[in-house]
């Protein structure tokens, strides 16, 4: 009897839709909860052991071999574990990298149609969209988490990091209008509506939060994707798009110059300097520091006196203490000051609105965080990152500079380990010791490893490793001897990331790449077997 049930439970029906379940819940939890996430990578090999139908599951995965290559990755750092100093790191690494098995292996074992596949992503788009508006409830101060204070923009993305959620708001993009021309015929007016203004929104999104590598991936994936579907064009539309692109990267490059020169415009052209404020107190003015703040010198017209009296006046953070973004809010004070033309005096500090007083309290140093767009901002915080760590070697509290110590210490790490590296799991070790060795000028607290998966790949596998890591990274591409615009969209977003992230040392990133890398590679295999034959 008992046998009898277990059949009757664990057809092959039921076996799909108890999993498409945890696939479910899953891509849920990758923009709304890391319980749900976690769910979905024990409950994945759970519900494909107690489903069975072993037999059909094996000679499904035979026939889509172009899967395997992504277990690959997962196989490849269980091999290395012997070089790992630490064991219980490597094993720690190792687990989180699971997702890499887990889903490649249990899409592949079973015959997913293109409705349930596309199912899955309409599911992940939404709780994309919801965790979108729950982070535009937090920005708009609707909301207030109690767990993790918001002190800038990064804050608002609650569930998971502002880079991560640019890039699967992007992704979502392209499901969109992937679902938008599949569909075009039978989609009403409505509906077509909607669609724009969803990708309008999340779009808009990523400029909010100032996911900047979102921005590129996205750039890189429509030019990719134009070459790739360069055949599907016409010779005209095919040199148009191209035209349209270089135009597009002209237009960008002539923006940053445009930032650039709003900058480095010296607005400050007083030849005498005023020696007293308004109040009689001495001015300061280090003439010999040439920084400056939208074209005013920040080391001019300073009077700490009433600087600090006035501040504490208009504000519960002590001037001696730190913004919400862990900088001296002195500095913060004094660059904010600057960047309106406003003197670091009692009349400067009295000239603020008390929005611009909550925004220096949060971190913000320059009026363009409250007056202009969040590409502006972003373009500006990484010209004046990189010129201040130039100019002074200071990384410290600075992301894109930062990025570029990490860097330069990553590379003093695979100089040691060159050819095996140094095991997975061995990186923070690694990055410790060689902050130490290299006298890295970053604080503690500031001292993280790579931020950049290829060069994590390096130090943790070596050459041959890395190469091998990428063989299994892009065999499935030509395995699967088509592409789509999923597909190639897709692996563009995810390839570009990696540049700006250590994404598979992190469970969310083993899940977005493994899952989605897999469903669609099967997706594309599933539309070119419909494909008549010519």
């Amino acid at each position: 009897m008992w046998k009898s049930l277990y059949t009757r439970v664990f057809t092959i029906r039921n076996t799909e839709w108890l999993i498409l379940f945890v696939l479910a819940v899953t891509v849920i939890g990758m923009p709304l909860s890391r319980f749900m996430m976690s769910f979905g990578t024990v409950g994945i090999p759970i519900a494909w052991i107690i489903s069975g139908n072993y037999a059909y599951k094996w000679n499904n995965l035979k026939q889509n071999k172009f899967l395997w290559p992504i277990m690959g990755i997962f196989v490849l750092h269980l091999l290395w574990i012997w070089r790992t100093p630490n064991s219980g790191h490597a094993v720690t690494e190792v687990v989180d990298m699971l997702p890499l098995l887990f889903f490649p292996f249990v899409i592949g074992s079973l015959r997913l149609s293109h409705k349930q596949i596309n199912g899955i992503f309409n599911i992940f788009v939404i709780a994309v969209i919801i965790s979108t508006l729950i982070s535009l409830c937090v920005y708009l101060g609707i909301y207030v988490p109690r767990k993790k204070p918001v002190a800038n923009y990064r804050d608002i993305s609650i569930f998971v990091s502002h880079i991560r959620l640019g890039v699967m708001c992007v992704m979502s993009v392209f499901y969109i209008i992937y679902t938008w021309y599949d569909n075009r015929k039978e989609l009403k007016m409505w509906q077509k509506i909607a669609l724009a203004a969803i990708i309008a929104w999340l779009l808009y999104f990523t400029t909010l939060i100032q996911a900047a590598t979102s921005w590129v991936a996205a750039i890189v994936a429509v030019g990719v994707l134009i070459l790739a579907k360069r055949n599907s064009f016409k010779r005209w539309q095919f040199y148009g798009l191209l035209t349209v692109m270089v135009g597009f990267a002209v237009v960008a490059a002539l923006y940053v110059r445009s930032v650039y020169t709003d900058m480095h415009q010296i607005r400050d052209t007083a030849t005498e300097l005023p020696k007293l404020t308004q109040q009689g107190n001495p001015y300061t003015h280090y003439l010999k520091s040439e920084t400056t703040e939208k074209g005013y010198y920040v080391y001019r017209y300073i009077c700490n006196k009433e600087l600090k009296s006035e501040w504490n006046k208009r504000s519960r953070i002590c001037i001696d203490s730190v913004d919400r973004m862990g900088q001296p809010i002195r500095n913060t004070l004094m660059r904010y000051l600057t960047s309106k033309g406003l003197p670091k005096d009692s009349c400067g500090v009295w000239q603020l609105t008390d929005e611009e007083i909550a925004g220096i309290e949060k971190g913000y140093a320059s009026c363009i965080n409250i007056e202009k767009s969040g590409i502006y901002r972003r373009v500006y915080e990484v010209i004046w990152e990189i010129e201040n760590y130039l100019r002074y070697n200071d990384a410290n509290g600075k992301s894109v500079s930062m990025r570029i110590e990490f860097f330069k210490t990553g590379l003093h790490i695979v100089k040691k380990h060159l050819w095996l590296g140094s095991g997975p799991g061995s990186a923070k070790e690694a990055f410790a010791q060689a902050y130490e060795e290299t006298n890295s000028n970053l604080e503690l607290e500031n001292r993280f490893m790579a931020h950049n998966q290829y060069l994590t790949f390096v130090i943790s596998l070596g050459l041959i490793g890395f190469v091998l890591v990428l063989i299994c990274m892009f065999a499935p591409l030509f395995m699967v001897k088509s592409s789509n615009f999923l597909l190639v969209t897709f692996c563009t977003i995810m390839f570009v990331s990696m540049l700006d992230e250590d994404t598979l040392t992190r469970q969310l990133g083993c899940i977005m790449f493994g899952l989605f890398y897999a469903m669609t590679l099967l997706l594309t295999k599933n539309s070119a077997a419909q494909q008549p034959e010519k």
